[in-house]
């Protein structure tokens, strides 16, 4: 037999409360049409901007998005040259932080215990490590969404 809350009526958008409303990215636009599904994207978008915020500065966020256009999906290889050829350019203070949202989101398998405790040496809190991990692997992931898109 069913608990109760299996048999319960689901209604569509019921948490969408739980994050804050947010404008739709024009790169959800497959969304629009079903209104509670726009909602939730916008929102969770909005939710993984604003963990970026937190945890990484304009610049490595911007590094990343750069990176990240340029990419269609090719390896990395098992070199980190090319992620340190990347933050060479930023101040010192940025790098640690540049090279986990760059591992995170196209090598994730290189994300070691020594990229985590330099980016925590700089000061972050495990809060801002998680935030800057959502926020590197969803950028990747919506940049793969996008390749899906009609252009």
């Amino acid at each position: 037999m069913l608990s109760a809350s299996l048999r319960e009526i689901r209604e569509p958008g019921r948490s969408l409360p739980l994050l804050p409303d947010a404008p739709l990215p024009p790169d959800a636009g497959w969304a629009v049409g079903n209104p509670t599904v726009a909602s939730a994207v916008a929102r969770s978008y909005a939710a993984f901007e604003a963990a970026g915020e937190r945890a990484l500065s304009p610049a490595v966020r911007a590094l990343v998005r750069q990176r990240l256009d340029g990419w269609r999906g090719e390896e990395t290889g098992l070199s980190r040259e090319w992620c340190e050829d990347l933050i060479a350019a930023l101040p010192e203070p940025d790098r640690a932080a540049a090279r986990l949202a760059l591992l995170t989101a196209l090598a994730s398998y290189q994300v070691d215990e020594e990229t985590v405790r330099e980016f925590r040496l700089r000061g972050h809190s495990a809060a801002d490590l998680i935030d800057a991990a959502a926020w590197a692997s969803f950028t990747a992931a919506r940049r793969v969404g996008g390749w899906h898109l009609p252009a």
